[in-house]
């Protein structure tokens, strides 16, 4: 049994368990190399990100910590073209796939698979579970047996369709007049894609991440002129991104392969349409060979491409295509 599935099982017999509990449970289940390293913070949470985006939990942040909430089991549609396959998402129990494989005796045109992760982070999430078959009215009529809801239209393709997009993000926030902090604070600089030492001044949107001395928690505020809007930092970034006029999302139309920088994740419901797409965690690839120049991306498997034109005109985003056995050379990449 891997770590993650241990991990993805505690989560589930918790149902509901605060940051605090994950986090403990996490640096006693995930034990490496990261773990107890300077970075281990981050690896963690980007963790409970894949999991968040694999469909198995959901998770809130607030001024009182963090909450972690199991999902309900169910078998998820993924948006394939020939045959029909639904990934298992949500909790499971130790029994959860023998038990698929059992039910599955009684339908010969099915196949229950099971595939761990892979790549740096895939001992740490739970295995991909999948039913396959010729027609999605088999596979439902299997999901009925083992009391499993599923649905024909793909997940991911709501989350694409009927989530928010920046525009409407923004429309929503609350500006506010007022001076700056002088909490410690950092920039996102689009450039780079990540966040550095304070920048000077801009006429452009500004998002700046500050360090609460009181409850020693992170607070993002984007700022326009004199005014600023307390925003989640997912959406913040790709605001600035567009206001700067960088274009950072990359497609390889031959391995239907999505890269989207590990510094600047996308919002989490387009995060997890990507994820569901193919109920595989995305691998974690490096690019350029100088620190100036490299760059880290989550590169997720099986992203039809209208998913992929669809996210970025959803974030504000010029989709970028790419080969990554061509002009993004192999010797470029690595895991």
């Amino acid at each position: 049994m891997s770590q993650g599935e241990q991990l993805l099982y505690v989560v589930s017999a918790k149902q509901q368990m605060s940051w605090a509990e994950f986090k403990s449970a996490a640096d006693t289940l995930l034990l490496g190399e990261s773990t107890g390293t300077v970075d281990w913070p981050y690896v963690r949470h980007r963790i409970l990100r894949i999991i968040d985006c694999l469909g198995h939990c959901d998770f809130t942040f607030g001024d009182h910590g963090g909450t972690i909430y199991a999902a309900p089991p169910s078998l998820i549609r993924l948006p394939t073209g020939s045959k029909a396959v639904a990934i298992l998402a949500g909790s499971r129990s130790p029994e959860s796939f023998e038990k698929l494989v059992r039910r599955q005796e009684k339908h010969s045109s099915l196949i229950v698979d099971r595939e761990d992760q892979k790549g740096r982070f895939g001992c740490t999430i739970p295995s991909r579970i999948s039913v396959t078959g010729p027609t999605e009215t088999e596979i439902a009529r299997f999901a009925e047996e083992v009391s499993l809801p599923f649905e024909g239209t793909p997940p991911a393709w709501k989350f694409v369709h009927c989530g928010a997009d920046l525009d409407s993000y923004l429309n929503g926030v609350i500006w506010t007049e007022g001076p700056e902090l002088n909490w410690r604070r950092k920039d996102f600089d689009p450039e780079y894609c990540r966040f550095r030492d304070d920048s000077t001044t801009t006429e452009l949107l500004r998002l700046s991440r500050y360090s609460d001395p009181i409850r020693n928690i992170s607070r993002f505020r984007l700022w326009k002129h004199n005014s600023w809007a307390s925003v989640d930092p997912d959406w913040g970034r790709y605001a600035v991104l567009r206001e700067h006029g960088f274009d950072v999302l990359f497609y390889d139309r031959k391995h239907h392969i999505m890269l989207i920088p590990s510094t600047a994740p996308l919002p989490r419901l387009l995060e997890r349409a990507l994820g569901l797409c193919s109920g595989l965690a995305p691998l974690f690839l490096t690019s350029g060979k100088q620190s100036s120049t490299k760059r880290t991306y989550d590169a997720f498997k099986v992203v039809p491409q209208s998913i992929a034109e669809l996210i970025c005109e959803r974030v504000g985003q010029e989709l970028a295509y790419c080969d990554l056995e061509g002009s993004f050379s192999v010797s470029m990449w690595r895991e």
